[in-house]
């Protein structure tokens, strides 16, 4: 991520994706120059945050009239069904976060985007580790946000 108001926003984002395909969203950042700094973000007001996120309306509720149990644990005979579901699920994700983002930037005026390019000129394959022959064939690094610009001024000789 590229700063503290992009953390916020797809925290928001986060949210509106998670209530649409059913799947818990992790926002993860970098572990240094965004969470041991601060800076000025634009923090939303109430009203524009419910333009963006309407009230949730959760398909699964706890009914004493009607009892279940809602757990992650399954046996075997179920399982392969639960992981084609969360299959299903994630590939509807990657429509949904284009749609989301641009949402979002409708809303807010800030966009943002499934991938970005970063330093990315000539290239014909983004996003691809790399095995170096003189690092052993260690993989190259694949790195997102604010490290991208660390990891291009430190990497080693050789590396491109």
């Amino acid at each position: 991520m590229r700063g503290n108001q992009e953390v916020l926003d797809t925290i928001l984002q986060a949210y509106r994706i998670a209530e649409t395909v059913l799947v818990p969203v992790m926002v993860c950042l970098e572990g240094f120059y965004l969470s041991h700094t601060y800076e000025a973000v634009c923090v939303p007001t109430h009203d524009e945050v419910a333009r963006f996120l309407p009230p949730y309306r959760s398909k699964v509720k706890l009914d004493p009239d009607d009892p279940h149990t809602f757990h992650g644990g399954t046996g075997m005979d179920v399982y392969m069904e639960f992981r084609y579901k969360l299959q299903q699920a994630m590939e509807l994700a990657k429509l949904v976060i284009p749609e989301v983002g641009e949402e979002f930037g409708r809303v807010f005026g800030r966009r943002s985007a499934l991938l970005e390019a970063y330093r990315t000129d000539g290239a014909e394959t983004i996003l691809r580790p790399r095995r170096h022959p003189g690092a052993g064939g260690a993989v190259g690094p694949v790195s997102l946000g604010a490290t991208s610009g660390a990891l291009w001024r430190c990497r080693r000789p050789g590396w491109s």
